[in-house]
């Protein structure tokens, strides 16, 4: 898949997302959270606590808290630690979340230009302003729209460029008359015309699809009609824009039509399951079987929306640095064989070979522990196809030598190339 068709990689911003929300459902909880922590601070001070303990010395009480400068570096830094690969520190960005709930807009834009004038690193900065435009734009989608429309094309941050188009997404929400005169507008006067010899515009895919996926819930047939306005081989890439990661309960038989509708046979099984990202999030496996039998899938979609989602989940369960589980294997296992049962092992292994883990040689023994248990050439083919291991031949080597299949084995054997023992 091209890096183009997929969601920005600032996994800092991934990780923001997915433990402090950036829908309002999560907003709230983190407000009321930090409410909850505001009060047992209060009881604990009635109760006779000290005003001269460690807290008060430190001057960490809420009311202190929100009147300390902000430091914007240390923030920054919590951020870019995930864009790094490793954990950023959750406990100053709960704080900084809690912070953010209670600025305005003008304080937002006033932060936003304070951090324009500071001496940052680009990474720092990038990470800093897709935070606060990101929490603008859940206030003010508008005036975001109208205050940063020239960074629309920005290469150098594309987190604000995403922000962009949810600020555009949540205008939908709230007026999408006004919203989409203003998107069609600006497309006539050339601010979404194509930077690229392709003549594809990647920001104005990612504003047709925050704008189809609102009318979806609204005017199906209006959705449809606006897909169709688009090049035909561009209308796929509206479904990995993140448009539809969000699907409303209800709108899943809609949804599948306007997939059908538009899309060729062979691709639509990767983009309707574009359609359950959240639904497994908070419902896991069951959800996306709901999800199938909700739209009718055929055989072949449901074996392609299963893949997806089982690789997605394995992903979410083992993140970089963090092993998998076997015992997520195999719940994964168990579900694909209900679901997808002639590929249940080959997915499986895909899944395995596609994570991001650092535990190859721990997963490479499992995934031949899994082939042995019944899992066959195919758990071991799946693996292998779908794995990083050009810097692993011995191990790849030692894995294609257990295929039974003659042909699959030497196709797998020429793939993998010497063995590193083989080359010396």
């Amino acid at each position: 898949m091209k890096t183009r068709h997929l969601l920005p990689p600032l996994l800092a911003v991934l990780v923001v997302g997915l433990w402090l929300g950036s829908t309002q459902a999560r907003l709230k909880r983190v407000q009321t959270e930090t409410k909850l922590l505001q009060e047992r601070i209060e009881k604990k001070a009635q109760a006779g606590a000290s005003p001269h303990g460690a807290d008060a010395q430190a001057g960490t009480t809420p009311a202190a808290e929100a009147k300390k400068p902000i430091d914007w570096k240390e923030i920054g830094e919590a951020l870019s630690a995930g864009q790094r690969g490793g954990m950023p520190d959750l406990r100053v960005l709960m704080k900084m979340q809690a912070r953010l709930l209670e600025m305005d807009r003008d304080e937002l834009v006033a932060a936003l230009d304070e951090i324009a004038a500071l001496d940052l690193s680009p990474e720092i900065r990038q990470g800093l302003e897709q935070m606060l435009v990101s929490n603008l734009a859940e206030k003010e989608p508008q005036l975001v729209l109208e205050r940063y429309l020239d960074r629309v094309n920005d290469s150098r941050n594309m987190g604000v460029t995403w922000s962009l188009a949810q600020a555009f997404g949540r205008w939908m929400e709230k007026d999408p008359t006004a919203a989409q005169t203003w998107f069609d507008a600006r497309i006539a006067a050339g601010d979404f015309d194509s930077k690229s010899l392709d003549g594809r515009s990647d920001a104005r895919l990612r504003f047709e699809s925050a704008l189809i996926g609102k009318l979806l819930k609204s005017d199906p047939a209006a959705a449809s009609e606006r897909l169709k306005t688009l090049p035909e081989d561009q209308r796929a890439d509206i479904f990995r824009q993140g448009g539809f990661s969000t699907l409303a309960d209800g709108t899943e038989k809609d949804f599948a039509a306007l997939v059908r509708d538009n899309i060729p046979e062979g691709e639509r099984g990767e983009l309707l399951a574009q359609g359950t990202t959240m639904k497994l999030h908070q419902g896991g496996y069951e959800s996306v079987s709901a999800f199938l039998d909700k739209i009718d899938a055929t055989a072949g979609e449901r074996q392609d929306v299963a893949k997806h989602a089982a690789i997605q989940k394995l992903r979410t369960l083992a993140p970089p640095g963090q092993e998998v589980k076997r015992r997520d294997v195999d719940e994964m296992l168990a579900w694909l064989s209900k679901e997808a049962p002639e590929k249940a092992d080959r997915i499986t292994g895909e899944a395995l070979g596609s994570l991001w883990t650092n535990d190859i040689e721990r997963r490479a023994d499992m995934v031949e522990k899994l082939s042995e248990e019944g899992g066959g050439d195919e758990v071991l083919i799946g693996f292998l196809d779908n794995g990083r291991l050009h810097q692993q031949r011995d191990l790849a080597q030692r894995l294609a030598e257990k295929i039974q299949d003659a042909g699959e084995r030497e196709r797998l054997l020429k793939r993998i190339g010497p063995a590193e023992t083989e080359q010396h």
